[in-house]
Formats: structure tokens, sequence, C-alpha cells
């Protein structure tokens, strides 16, 4: 579950609860920046390429490293909500790929899919906790994980 008391909380003055779909579109709408614990991402990491992946791994380490935050996927850099197509996706893998790539091992990472009430738009908020196992770092490097996705894709 995400957090009950996020940044778009305390933006949009709300009481402590659960986010929605409804409160990451009033913040975008609102022009709530980004900080060290909001990070707004349009696309969504696919598997391994051009290190996708891998800068999922340093944005969840980095914000693991401070004080936690979000990562919301599904709206623009310019606060535009786009929504994510989660079917393109399994989001377990996000989960396999920080366990494998991110060191110590970093527990404690929510994935909650918000949807409209029609389920026409849908955004991917990844909660990550502040750790304290703290420093994190990211293992592999975006060409190692582009020659593996190479060589998978050749066997």
């Amino acid at each position: 579950m995400a957090s009950s008391w996020t940044r778009i909380h305390e933006h949009l003055g709300l009481r402590p609860g659960p986010l929605t779909f409804e409160n990451v579109a009033d913040a975008a709408r609102t022009g709530l920046a980004e900080a060290d614990i909001l990070d707004w991402k349009e696309p969504l990491p696919q598997p391994p390429r051009d290190g996708a992946w891998n800068e999922f791994a340093k944005d969840v380490a980095a914000m693991a490293n401070t004080r936690g935050g979000l990562l919301i996927y599904g709206v623009s850099d310019k606060l535009e909500l786009r929504g994510v197509d989660l079917a393109s996706v399994d989001v377990r893998m996000y989960g396999q790929w920080l366990r494998n790539h991110v060191r110590p091992f970093l527990g404690g990472v929510d994935y909650l899919e918000l949807k409209t009430p029609d389920e026409q738009k849908t955004v991917l908020v990844v909660d990550v906790p502040a750790s304290e196992f703290a420093p994190h770092s990211v293992t592999g490097t975006a060409a190692r994980d582009t020659a593996k996705q190479r060589r998978d894709e050749a066997a």
C-alpha cells in the first residue's frame, strides 16, 4: 500500500489516506513540482533497452537513500496526465530488477496502479520507503544490460 501521507496530500491539503487517481490528476493539474520525494515520469520502464531499467533502479535507490518518495508513471514533464499501458509490462519484473541490481537489498517498495473510474487511464505509483540500510547502489551498466538482452534474443 502506498504511503498514507505524501507530498501530494500536503499539496492538495488532504488528510492522510489512500492515494487516488484523482489526487494524482489534481496534483499534476495544479502544477505540483518535482522534488527529492516526488518524480513525475511519462513512459514506463520497459525490459532492458538503452538502460531504461538501470535508470529506474537509480531513481529508486536515490529515493531510498534519502527520505523515500514517489515515482509516478503516466505524467509528462509538462505535468500532462498521459496515463500508461500496464498491459505492456509485468510490474513484478520491476521488483525482480531491483532485487538483482540494487545493493544492499531494498525491500518495501510498493507498486500502486491507479485508474480513472471508467478505467480509461492508469498511472503507476512506485512508493519507495526511506531505507535504514542506505546507502544503496546500482550494479550493472546500460551497456551490459543491452548486451545481455541481445544475447537473450539471439538464443
